[in-house]
């Protein structure tokens, strides 16, 4: 059996075991049960608890080479899913994959960390929807909680839904605009769909300023953090990203803007479509077109160039999709990113720790732990960790 059928059937199992098969799902999952008496007794054999001891120490005494990227990359969650749900899903799929495998004759795990699934760690907790909504002097709490309300100009509808604001507009009213503010902390996420049908994913740490409804001739928003784009298509009014020196104007695409104010740098990343970057940072007024899978990169340091390469955007816009993808980056870039999902701080008791390079694509554990024990793995760092801190040891 191909390493795909074993992804397939993992994921059927592991969905039937969080109740969240589709009609045509249940039906593949019936179908695969009764193809053979085999599955039946492999379906017991998982659902059985007392397997699990002998399973796991089973799965210790194989050899570490295949890549859990290839796991992920198969049952990760469309952009829209719940990131609650996935985890959910990938607690059982991670256990699940083992034993299917075996079942059908066994091939190699990347290394131990299906026991991590089960293990019940609580320390430092994940992010969640949560966010603040501010305009005309009022601050509205935002959560997974549900409501609607008016806009003070009385021009649009504000419906909030789990973990989600959208802004309707009137268009039979008179139309004229606020700006609100929609502030997500560390530890948080959300998604908010402007007025013009725009739809934005709003990152850890993450600040962005907006009219509650566009009545310019271009359509402007300001941002501070990490957000991505898919920008409703108007040929008549550009839409415009001002994110902390860089500029991004485009009619219709999507797309990652990253502009943290404490990285020393700010990039775009275009998926689809085509945007127009300039920037107003380096003092020369620097601009570039970007054609989809170009980044246009500015370091606030330096040379201050604005380049343009093309990338992987898989790199910068998985985080929508509830993972972290990491290709030779360094361990203090990949710990500033937990640290905004986390919400924790960073400390470090070997500055030269920081330049240790790490690959991966994991999901967004339900702890920052199992995160953290797998990059101790490579033998190259430690850690130690309270509820809200990481100490960084450099191993000698």
């Amino acid at each position: 059996m191909k390493f795909k059928s074993y992804i397939s059937i993992s994921k059927l199992i592991a969905r039937h075991l969080s109740d969240d098969l589709s009609a045509k799902e249940n039906k593949e999952f019936d179908s695969w049960l009764t193809e053979d008496s085999s599955h039946k007794i492999l379906f017991e054999n998982i659902v059985n608890q007392q397997n699990w001891e002998k399973r796991d120490q089973r799965i210790k005494s194989l050899n570490k080479e295949l890549i859990w990227e290839n796991i992920y990359e198969q049952i990760s969650p469309p952009k829209t899913s719940s990131i609650f749900l996935f985890k959910k899903v990938m607690k059982y799929a991670a256990a699940i994959l083992i034993p299917v495998a075996l079942a059908y004759g066994g091939w190699t795990l990347y290394s131990e960390i299906s026991n991590d699934f089960s293990k019940n760690f609580s320390q430092i907790k994940p992010g969640e929807a949560k966010a603040q909504l501010i305009y005309s002097g009022q601050i509205i709490e935002l959560g997974g909680q549900d409501t609607i309300f008016n806009s003070l100009d009385k021009n649009v509808e504000v419906a909030i839904n789990s973990g989600k604001i959208k802004y309707k507009k009137d268009v039979s009213s008179v139309q004229k605009s606020e700006y609100h503010t929609l502030k997500i902390p560390k530890g948080g996420e959300y998604f908010l769909t402007l007025s013009d049908g725009t739809k934005v994913w709003l990152n850890s740490d993450t600040e962005i300023k907006f009219p509650s409804i566009f009545v310019e001739n271009e359509r402007r928003v300001y941002l501070k953090g990490e957000a991505f784009f898919e920008v409703a298509k108007d040929s008549k009014h550009l839409f415009i990203v001002h994110a902390e020196g860089l500029n991004v104007g485009v009619l219709g695409t999507k797309f990652n803007v990253s502009a943290y104010p404490d990285d020393d740098f700010i990039n775009t990343t275009l998926v689809e479509g085509k945007v127009f970057v300039s920037e107003q940072i380096s003092g020369i007024q620097q601009s570039a077109i970007l054609e989809s899978s170009q980044q246009a990169f500015l370091s606030k340091n330096g040379t201050q160039e604005l380049i343009v390469q093309t990338v992987d955007t898989d790199l910068y816009t998985s985080w929508t999709e509830g993972k972290f993808i990491f290709r030779n980056e360094s361990l203090d870039v990949i710990l500033k990113k937990l640290s905004r999902w986390y919400n924790i701080e960073v400390f470090y008791d070997d500055a030269q720790a920081k330049y240790s390079k790490f690959s991966g694509m994991l999901p967004r554990f339900k702890n920052c732990e199992t995160f953290l024990k797998l990059l101790e793995k490579t033998k190259s760092v430690e850690f130690e960790y309270t509820e809200n801190s990481v100490l960084v040891k450099g191993v000698k």
